[in-house]
């Protein structure tokens, strides 16, 4: 192995300086980070959307049997946001307007204020330089909106070549890695890559199909014992399951406090007992069951991998965080093993 020269040394740490720098007192990376996001997102989508199509692409005897499973995919997704649009946003968005509108009467007088009170206590000249900032900012809005809109299209875009051009850039990688690791070294990686995918579809799908199970079981039921905003108690409850760990335990609290402002207390008891017992249920029978131990983590690295994922991907990465950590688990477990 060569050594390095007097040259080499002094420019490889004035190199590593400049990075340093760059990296600490700019902005620089979060710049990169914000412009790459939409191809980052696209990639996501391409997996996550990919899982399906590919079942559906060796089903289909067609030519271009890629494009058409592609197209049912995406066609099925926009389908479903259509469906919630239409039918089940205006019905929460229907009981979350009822639910501010009786606050008032549910809270009592000493640990509130009146309607009336507040809105006589308000001062019209206080409130108008308020008001002409927030018109002013309304700009700011358009082009965070504007700006959030180009970029959701670049991520269906982005999303949709991935898809179609998956299998050259598999091809691609391949050699890439032929040249950089040894044969043998290339089946192990493709090896733990492919138990990570299974990990990850598996974990994925046992969460969003417990999720769904849940919010649909608690809103019907408590709709049929004549609970009040019992679809927006079952949405809050299945929504809040997809986090892992302490997901449950939110929507059980908030349930809790709608419950108990809205309904009598022993009908909002009986309900928060069979919330519970849905939730026993989810934890010591459905999860375990169909997900076997993709979840064996520390609870604390589960919590720091959602608060990482949250805050870079957001709901995405709350998606990706705990599977990757399990991933990640997995593949110095084998390592560990490999070496003894």
């Amino acid at each position: 192995m060569s050594k390095w020269t007097d040259k080499q040394v002094i420019l490889f740490s004035v190199l590593l300086f400049a990075g340093l720098y760059i990296w600490i007192n700019t902005n620089v990376m979060e710049e990169f980070l914000a412009a790459i996001r939409p191809f980052i997102n696209g990639f996501i989508l391409a997996y996550l959307t990919g899982i399906l199509s590919t079942k559906i692409e060796r089903k289909l005897p067609f030519k271009c049997s890629k494009g058409i499973s592609i197209f049912i995919v995406y066609g099925l997704f926009v389908g479903l946001f259509a469906l919630l649009l239409i039918y089940i946003v205006p019905i929460l968005a229907h009981n979350v307007q009822l639910l501010f509108k009786a606050l008032p009467t549910y809270i009592p007088a000493q640990y509130g204020v009146q309607l009336e009170d507040f809105l006589e206590s308000l001062n019209l000249f206080e409130m108008t330089p308020r008001v002409t900032s927030q018109l002013l900012g309304i700009s700011g809005y358009a082009l965070t909106f504007t700006a959030g809109a180009v970029n959701g299209v670049l991520t269906l875009v982005v999303s949709i070549y991935v898809l179609l051009t998956k299998d050259s850039m598999f091809e691609l990688c391949h050699r890439v890695g032929r040249v950089m690791f040894r044969d043998d070294r290339i089946d192990v990686i493709r090896k733990n890559i492919a138990r990570g995918h299974v990990m990850f579809q598996q974990f994925l799908l046992t969460q969003l199909l417990v999720s769904l199970l849940l919010g649909l079981t608690s809103g019907v039921a408590l709709f049929l014992l004549g609970v009040n905003y019992a679809v927006l108690i079952g949405a809050l409850f299945g929504m809040l399951n997809v986090i892992p760990l302490f997901g449950g335990v939110v929507g059980v609290l908030l349930a809790v406090v709608i419950l108990f402002l809205s309904n009598p207390p022993l009908l909002a008891l009986a309900s928060v007992v069979f919330l519970l017992l849905l939730q026993q249920v989810d934890a010591t029978i459905l999860t375990p069951k169909l997900m076997g131990n993709v979840l064996e983590l520390n609870p604390i690295v589960v919590i720091l991998a959602l608060i990482l994922g949250m805050t870079y991907f957001g709901f995405v990465g709350i998606l990706f965080a705990v599977p990757v950590c399990a991933m990640v688990q997995e593949f110095i477990r084998e390592r560990v093993r490999s070496a003894l």
